[in-house]
């Protein structure tokens, strides 16, 4: 009986986010009540910084530290800073700052290329699979890839699977 409860957890789990994304079709967004969004505000902080904002904490990092961000890491960099947060953070970075050639390119004037080691990708055939929209389907397919690369002799352990 007891092994019953986490998958009707799960269930439930699911169905919500059914609604969720139901709701957000038919009226182009959800809210959140109160009570949810305290309770989420226990855990996670939030911020959101403007395209100049973005810009600036680009520009200010690379003055300091001589290293170039993409726009989405400097966004959670300056949220860092919007929230004052003390001791030692981390931030981990997003994208490449070469995805990003204008935004770069408009924060600091340099045009950040591909590091050498990564230009093989440039040669490289698209590879990606697409997966019916299914979550049993979904979590074999994310299995089986793991599996595949256990066999090809990675470093990796499954310890918990959850969806």
């Amino acid at each position: 009986m007891a092994n019953s409860y986490p998958r009707r957890d799960q269930a439930r789990g699911i169905w919500k986010i059914n609604d969720i994304t139901k709701n957000i079709k038919e009226n182009g967004k959800y809210l959140i009540g109160d009570d949810k969004l305290n309770k989420i505000k226990e855990n996670f902080l939030s911020a959101s910084l403007s395209e100049n904002e973005t810009l600036e904490v680009i520009k200010k990092v690379y003055e300091k530290f001589s290293v170039v961000l993409d726009p989405h890491t400097a966004i959670g960099y300056g949220a860092f800073e919007k929230h004052n947060l003390k001791g030692n953070n981390i931030v981990l970075a997003t994208a490449h700052p070469c995805k990003f050639p204008d935004a770069v390119s408009k924060a600091i004037n340099l045009k950040s290329d591909l590091p050498k080691e990564l230009e093989f990708i440039l040669n490289e055939k698209e590879d990606y699979d697409i997966v019916e929209n299914n979550l049993e389907k979904i979590k074999n397919y994310i299995i089986g890839k793991t599996k595949w690369r256990l066999k090809k002799g990675n470093n990796f352990q499954i310890q918990n699977f959850i969806i």
